[in-house]
């Protein structure tokens, strides 16, 4: 079964759901949080409220549970909140990260997405690497597919 070509193929084809998305967002960032109240409405908005599924099979696995429009919304609201600090009791330090401005994109990149953007993206986001404008090129690396994929 390991060696199959289905196996192979299923790499990558999982999103994340609600509560690893908030997870690994908050690890890529060194965020300093006590995992509160904001964190949990943001959870809510997202389609995943903690310990409120009733079935005893826990929360669904598949794509189409969590790719709805508003559950994209929800990501999305939720990395800008992180990236901007708007999350009471909840900070990043994206300046740790990047110091400076000529190694933002890639030092930003290698945090969040675990390597360095293809130069089609890196175009996308000069703008704001140029700006040094961390928190929104924060927020849309941490709304990219890549980082919506499980690893």
């Amino acid at each position: 079964m390991l060696h199959s070509e289905e196996f192979k193929q299923s790499f990558g084809g999982k999103y994340k759901r609600p509560f690893e998305f908030v997870a690994s967002a908050l690890r890529a960032l060194g965020a300093q949080t006590d995992g509160g109240k904001p964190l949990h409405v943001h959870l809510k908005r997202m389609g995943q409220p903690l310990f409120l599924w009733s079935p005893p099979n826990g929360y669904p696995d598949v794509r189409g549970a969590w790719l709805s429009s508003s559950g994209m919304l929800g990501r999305y609201n939720f990395a800008y909140a992180l990236t901007h600090n708007t999350l009471s009791k909840t900070k990043v330090n994206l300046k740790a990260i990047a110091p400076s401005m000529g190694n933002a994109m890639d030092a930003l990149s290698m945090r969040i997405l675990g390597g360095t953007l293809p130069e089609q993206q890196k175009a996308v986001l000069r703008p704001f690497a140029d700006q040094y404008n961390l928190a929104m090129l924060s927020a849309l690396m941490l709304s990219m597919p890549a980082f919506q994929l499980r690893g």
